[in-house]
């Protein structure tokens, strides 16, 4: 019987906020488990071994499989990704090649020459759609298709439409290259995408045309895979919505504007009707002498006529808005003339010595 199992990409399990310390491997590897996933996707570079060696006993404790994406920058790096994969009991690599001829030619031979590498090491090897890798372009890679017979894919989609800035409704040549890479496609990857974002938060409404538009397309792509693949093959989708900077972030650099807006708010402690504006970090308010352009807008709340009038007061009392009250400056000539708020009594005009006065 065929299967579909869901992966989650440890990767995407970062949080990367400023100043938020990550969760313990142990932790997440624990989160993924829970959920209900059939394994992790690692990352490999060479510098991720020592990670992946330390996730392992976490993973077979919590009885996960393993997924690798490898980024290779030679075929020495590959055999050893290879190696490591089938050790770990990946069903086969996933490369992002690091290798990227500019030539569509060089770029053939590299994807044979790695094929024949995979052969030998016992692996099947996946070829990934990714930006910034051997098959960064989609026109390429669809000629790469036509020239080697057994290059499979693992589809994310999600860099093609950035790099074509395909609509969210495609026309037909459009759709008819999607379909290539689908119909030769072995896993997938669930990131989505508009064509001018990497990556979109799913559940905003203005985003749900895109959402529709890749479910398609993976119900496209896993329809074709079990048309050609035997009845007891198991195909994996990676979950891999990622951390920053792939996730749109608000002001705080967090990964979810609309958490980031409310945790602004309620830091800087935004006002009222009635009541007065003040940072959280300290008691910084904003005067007369601040630059208008400086000063932050006041919410809905507080706004009233051009000065607050009728709508609150901001930022500083209930009622009508007025300029703080002028202190008199200070002199350094003596103590102020009484009276006289702000000249010093060593100031006072003296009578010409001559005058008697």
């Amino acid at each position: 019987m065929q299967q579909l199992a869901f992966y989650q990409s440890l990767w995407a399990m970062e949080q990367r906020r400023p100043g938020v310390a990550e969760r313990p491997l142990e932790e997440t590897i624990a989160m993924i488990a829970d959920a209900g996933y059939r394994g992790v996707g690692l990352d490999l570079a060479m510098t991720d071994v020592p990670l992946a060696e330390a996730a392992r006993p976490l993973l077979e404790r919590h009885g996960l499989a393993c997924l690798f994406n490898g980024f290779p920058r030679s075929d020495d790096e590959l055999r050893i990704m290879l190696a490591m994969a089938k050790d770990f009991g990946s069903p086969f690599l996933n490369v992002i090649g690091q290798i990227m001829p500019r030539t569509l030619g060089e770029m053939i031979d590299v994807a044979k020459r790695w094929i024949d590498i995979a052969d030998v090491a016992g692996l099947p090897l996946v070829f990934e759609t990714h930006r910034h890798g051997l098959l960064n372009d989609l026109f390429p890679t669809l000629s790469m298709l036509d020239a080697v017979d057994d290059l499979a894919l693992c589809a994310d989609l999600s860099h093609f439409v950035v790099d074509r800035e395909f609509p969210a409704e495609p026309d037909a040549d459009s759709q008819r290259m999607i379909t290539e890479v689908l119909d030769r496609s072995v896993a997938f990857q669930g990131r989505i995408s508009s064509n001018e974002q990497i990556q979109l938060p799913i559940g905003f409404p203005q985003h749900q045309a895109w959402v529709e538009r890749f479910f398609a397309w993976w119900d496209q792509g896993l329809r074709a895979w079990r048309a050609r693949a035997p009845a007891d093959a198991t195909v994996t989708f990676l979950c891999e919505l990622g951390p920053p900077p792939y996730a749109i972030t608000g002001r705080m650099a967090w990964n979810s504007p609309t958490v980031g807006a409310k945790r602004w708010r309620s830091e800087n402690a935004w006002p009222r009707s009635g009541a007065p504006w003040k940072k959280q970090t300290g008691s910084i308010r904003w005067s007369c002498r601040t630059p208008r352009w400086r000063r932050p807008t006041p919410p809905a709340s507080c706004r009233g006529s051009r000065r607050g009038r009728g709508g609150g007061a901001w930022p500083w009392r209930s009622g009508p808005w007025r300029y703080p009250a002028r202190r008199a400056p200070r002199s350094r000539c003596g103590p102020p003339e009484p009276g006289r708020p702000g000249r010093s009594a060593s100031r006072r005009p003296r009578a010409h010595p001559q005058s008697g006065g």
